[in-house]
């Protein structure tokens, strides 16, 4: 079949030059009728043969032997009548014309000819022109052009079809590489924008929150002026315990919004409360909040601070992480907010019911003038 193929396309290149030479005749426009032509062809014809003979070449061509006969031939003319020799001669003339005349024809429909007329071609060979040639004169054609197709399809066409194959293969490299890289690039912006937008979104909540805790102060404030705040106040954030730290023992000072269950002693060496969070502060010389989990979704968050009479407080958050998700990024560390500030809030507010108290019973013995507590 391959050998085939070969055989059908180099014979195709055989022939489609001069294929293609007859296709431009047969486009060709008539230049005048065929009939004219012809009347005038050998006119022309025999111009030129006279032209292009000479008269000394001709008496030289003249055997010797010849001679006789044309001097004979010439005798026998000059005893004839004048209107005889002038009917002799036209007659002669006029035979030539017309045996010109076929002669011109024949050139007239033959392709290549100097003489070839299109029109003469379609009368005289009609039958042929409408079969092979009618349909091909009004359009593009061209035997070249199929055995270049013919070569693409079965995989001839050469050099030069390699050449722009390979071009193209190259082209399309270096654009599958850009694409690749806009995507990548674009997958980046893409992330980059998701990004802001969970930031946004986040300082957004975070900003909602911080209004939240300041409201909720100004009314503790309000309280506080008017005489009537308590540990109850402190639950702006969530619900809490206070214990004080003395002699290996935690003595909870307040329970605010919990259950409840959070024993009043707790000894720091009770092996049933070493994974507690305040047990662990308690051990930790690290001045940053601890927690626990003590179920999924249930958090203790512990901070240490320092009061007033040499005495140490820990106060423990206990956070609902599904019900209450702010109280989570109000403690835990984040780059939405500094978590410092908020304890340092709750530990200004227990320093201020830690006084009030203390001037209730006259127990005040630590310098409250000059001396600033803060968390530790």
């Amino acid at each position: 079949m391959e050998s085939t193929k070969r055989n059908y396309y180099d014979d195709l290149q055989k022939t489609a030059k001069p294929l293609d030479d007859w296709l431009i005749l047969m486009r060709m426009k008539e230049d005048g009728h065929w009939f004219w032509r012809a009347l005038k062809g050998p006119v022309k014809m025999i111009i030129n043969v006279f032209k292009k003979v000479k008269v000394a070449a001709i008496i030289k061509s003249i055997a010797t032997s010849t001679l006789p006969v044309v001097v004979g031939a010439l005798s026998w003319l000059s005893n004839l009548a004048l209107w005889e020799s002038i009917g002799i001669g036209a007659a002669a003339a006029v035979a030539v014309y017309v045996i010109c005349i076929f002669k011109y024809l024949s050139l007239m429909c033959t392709p290549g000819a100097d003489e070839f007329h299109i029109g003469y071609f379609k009368k005289k060979r009609k039958a042929e022109y409408d079969r092979y040639w009618s349909r091909t004169v009004d359009t593009d054609f061209t035997f070249e052009g199929l055995h270049k197709f013919l070569g693409s399809v079965f995989g001839f066409a050469g050099s030069e079809k390699m050449h722009y194959e390979k071009q193209l293969e190259m082209l399309i490299e270096v654009k599958d590489k850009e694409i690749a890289e806009y995507k990548a690039e674009l997958a980046e912006y893409e992330e980059d924008i998701k990004d802001f937008a969970e930031q946004q979104e986040q300082s957004d909540l975070t900003l909602e929150y911080i209004t939240d805790v300041l409201k909720d102060l100004n009314v503790t404030l309000f309280r506080m002026a008017n005489g009537i705040m308590d540990f109850n106040d402190l639950g702006i954030v969530a619900g809490l315990t206070i214990y004080e730290y003395s002699d290996e023992l935690l003595h909870k000072v307040a329970d605010v919004r919990t259950s409840g269950v959070s024993p009043q002693t707790i000894h720091i060496e009770d092996p049933r409360y070493k994974d507690f969070s305040i047990v662990q502060m308690v051990h930790s010389s690290d001045r940053s909040p601890k927690m626990m989990e003590v179920r999924p979704g249930y958090h203790l968050i512990t901070n240490r601070m320092r009061m007033h009479n040499h005495v140490t407080w820990y106060i423990t958050f206990h956070v609902d992480a599904v019900r209450n998700p702010k109280a989570l990024s109000l403690l835990l560390p984040s780059d939405m907010i500094e978590i410092r500030e908020i304890y340092r809030m709750f530990h200004a507010l227990c320093l201020i019911l830690q006084r009030r108290e203390l001037s209730a019973k006259d127990g005040v013995q630590d310098e409250l003038t000059g001396s600033r507590r803060e968390s530790t």
